[in-house]
């Protein structure tokens, strides 16, 4: 059996014992494209496959977004995380060092994941109304995050 997912755009499948194949093709990134092709290709082969379940989604007020907006540091010297809000989707917004904004999903109110990429965050519980740390989790690194400053 080979498969390959490229960059999480496209999975391609192939049971060469069972003679079968499975393309998918996305139109954006999805962490999920890998899980869905093996389970299509085991169960079109006559086994059981584990499909990929959505993750739950709440949608946040601004009130409760701002709670968790700031400037976080890894470490003394390290890289810089900003977590700005978009309320009007109600969902938070993740820059690492100023760049692109990814959105954020709330799953719970203190915690969020990425659809286009496996990147999960988890708040610290709240000091003062705010949360004093932030933990993104990825494929292979998890670090903590200090909060330096409120941001917007």
């Amino acid at each position: 059996r080979l498969s390959h997912t490229g960059l999480s755009h496209a999975y391609l499948g192939i049971d060469l014992d069972k003679k079968l194949a499975v393309v998918i093709l996305a139109t954006a990134q999805t962490t999920d494209i890998g899980s869905l092709g093996h389970a299509a290709l085991a169960v079109l082969g006559g086994g059981k496959g584990e499909f990929p379940r959505p993750r739950r989604v709440v949608k946040l007020t601004a009130e409760t977004l701002e709670k968790y907006t700031g400037v976080y540091r890894y470490g003394e010297n390290g890289g810089m995380v900003t977590v700005t809000s978009d309320s009007g989707r109600g969902i938070l917004l993740l820059s690492f060092d100023g760049g692109i904004k990814f959105p954020m999903w709330a799953e719970k109110e203190d915690l969020y994941y990425c659809r286009e990429w496996k990147c999960d965050m988890q708040f610290q519980k709240l000091v003062n109304g705010q949360a004093p740390s932030v933990r993104l989790a990825m494929d292979s690194w998890t670090g903590e995050y200090t909060r330096t400053a409120s941001g917007k």
